[in-house]
């Protein structure tokens, strides 16, 4: 054998082993998406695994300090706070958090939708409490659970209407009691309908002695609830603003942006 043969039976071999070892080498497995993305309710949603449910998960955390200031973040100038001696506390911590869970899922009759909404406190130390918000569910039109008032209304601002307060009470922030069935008219058009635990308060019995007093609910009463309180609104929703009459005299007409899916919110 001469010496180029033997050369090129080298670099044969060479080449055998280095196709051997690249063939031994890890390849890079592709990426692995293991909560998928669900797009048809918008942006944050994502596939349970091993279901069609498609769930958001929000909330916040919110920590408060101050400084000659009640817990309410409100300055000792009245009242017992207000005397300013050894007994009052010079500054007062409040720290809340928000859970809130979002579930939808495709059904024959459309989306079945869970909403959750919880408020947690805890102020200057002395205990924790919880508020449940919203927890109700959306099927084919009905609203059960504990979720907004038909009744309510948007908070009325001094800069675009002489009224700068609500004329009926509401729910607040914390919901209502209630069943209710939405029917879509026609595009951002619908009419609700139902019945919701009633916030009113009941009949005070005037033979009781000092059963009124200026400025404080009555001490006693003749009269509970007997029949839940019964609600309808017509709800407009469209690119000039929006608009709502409810069952209560109460009449909103105020510009806003309407949602990007058009669906009505609780």
């Amino acid at each position: 054998m001469n010496m180029k043969g033997f050369l090129l039976g080298i670099v044969a071999v060479l080449i055998g082993v280095g196709r051997a070892q690249s063939a031994d080498l890890p390849v890079k497995a592709q990426s692995v998406q293991y909560v998928k993305i669900c797009s048809l309710y918008g942006d944050g949603f994502y596939y349970i695994p091993g279901s069609e449910t498609c769930v958001r998960i929000g909330g916040y955390v919110r920590a408060d300090y101050g400084y000659n200031v009640t817990g309410g973040r409100t300055p000792q100038f009245s009242g017992a706070a207000g005397a300013q001696d050894r007994t009052v506390t010079s500054y007062s911590t409040r720290h809340r958090a928000n859970l809130q869970t979002d579930t939808r899922s495709e059904t024959d009759y459309g989306v079945l939708r869970t909403v959750t909404s919880v408020h947690v406190q805890n102020e200057s130390e002395p205990g924790v409490t919880v508020t449940l918000a919203r927890a109700f569910v959306q099927w084919a039109g009905f609203t059960l659970g504990h979720s907004r008032s038909l009744s309510d209304t948007f908070g009325l601002e001094a800069s675009w209407h002489p009224a700068a307060q609500q004329n009926h009470a509401d729910t607040g922030a914390n919901g209502v009691n209630m069943f209710s069935y939405t029917l879509e008219l026609s595009k951002r058009i619908a009419l609700s309908f139902g019945v919701e635990e009633r916030r009113s308060k009941s009949v005070a019995n005037l033979s009781v002695a000092n059963a009124l007093r200026v400025g404080a609910d009555p001490v006693s009463s003749m009269a509970g609830q007997t029949w839940p309180d019964p609600q309808m609104m017509v709800h407009i929703d469209q690119d000039w603003g929006y608009w709502s009459q409810r069952s209560r005299p109460t009449t909103c007409l105020r510009p806003i942006s309407p949602a990007p899916d058009g669906s009505l919110q609780r």
